[in-house]
């Protein structure tokens, strides 16, 4: 009998039900410094990947609490050559929320970003 290893599956604990397109960052960010910045801000942070996405558009997502804010940052229907400059930090990702203040938040933790 062959037992095979079951890898852990994540608990999404972060509510992003309601949460919607607010702006975009700047580019500069891979995904390494996305999560640096976040884990350096003290939030609660989430990595998604486009296995939890049933549609295909969105690759790649951290979900966070940022001082009880809500706040998504995706890629979203990028191509391939956009995909591959995501991991240069040459990607503007989506900023998803509840309100523009998920954007304000990523713009005082040093994640430069603006409001759509």
């Amino acid at each position: 009998m062959h037992n095979e290893r079951k890898e852990p599956q994540m608990t999404k604990t972060i509510k992003t039900a309601g949460t919607s397109l607010q702006g975009y960052t700047d580019t500069g960010y891979s995904p390494e410094r996305i999560a640096d910045l976040l884990t350096a801000a003290g939030a609660k942070v989430e990595l998604l990947t486009g296995d939890d996405f049933f549609d295909g558009k969105v690759f790649m997502e951290f979900a966070a609490e940022v001082f009880g804010t809500v706040v998504t940052i995706y890629t979203y229907k990028a191509s391939s050559s956009e995909i591959a400059e995501m991991w240069d930090g040459g990607y503007e990702w989506h900023v998803g929320g509840r309100s523009a203040e998920s954007v304000h938040v990523l713009n005082f933790i040093g994640i430069d970003s603006r409001v759509a």
